[in-house]
């Protein structure tokens, strides 16, 4: 689509979703192919994709965010439910997830990184937080919560349980 969609209901597609401006869909998104938008994408509950998704703003679900491969956002990639990736997590500000936070490579955010349980990158890959922020601004900025302290927390501070 060369503007937006908006969806009162849900969106399943068989193939990739190429979108020119803002994404919503009140209920679930599934994509049986790569996720592409310049804008925003606003979903009510799971946000579910089996390729790439690029987001040019910011990736807001009400459930999961899950990805078969990498999932990146310019700005901010928010769930209330479990975010996990199939490859890469990229955010060009926070990643924020109500349950826990998974990928099978790694986990880069420009600020910080909170999940309501574990934060997990794939074997031999690490968590950063804090990449696009000074180091001084990291007790601030780059705070990484979650239950436990991730394995391979390469950059950012580690603030233990998130509170709320």
């Amino acid at each position: 689509a060369g503007g937006g969609i908006r969806a009162d209901w849900g969106i399943e597609v068989q193939e990739a979703i190429v979108c020119g401006g803002d994404l919503r869909a009140a209920w679930d998104l599934i994509c049986h192919g790569k996720l592409s938008l310049t804008g925003n994408a606003f979903v009510g509950q799971d946000l579910i994709v089996d390729g790439v998704v690029e987001c040019g703003k910011g990736l807001n679900a009400g459930g999961a965010i899950v990805g078969a491969d990498s999932i990146r956002t310019g700005q901010g990639m928010l769930a209330g439910g479990a975010i996990s990736g199939g490859m890469h997590l990229e955010a060009g500000w926070g990643i924020t997830s109500g349950e826990s936070i998974q990928a099978k490579g790694s986990i880069k955010a420009g600020e910080s990184v909170s999940a309501g349980d574990e934060i997990s990158a794939g074997a031999g890959y690490g968590v950063f937080a804090g990449l696009n922020v000074q180091v001084e601004s990291w007790e601030s900025s780059a705070q990484v919560m979650a239950q436990q302290k991730p394995e391979g927390l390469m950059s950012g501070c580690w603030a233990g349980p998130r509170l709320l």
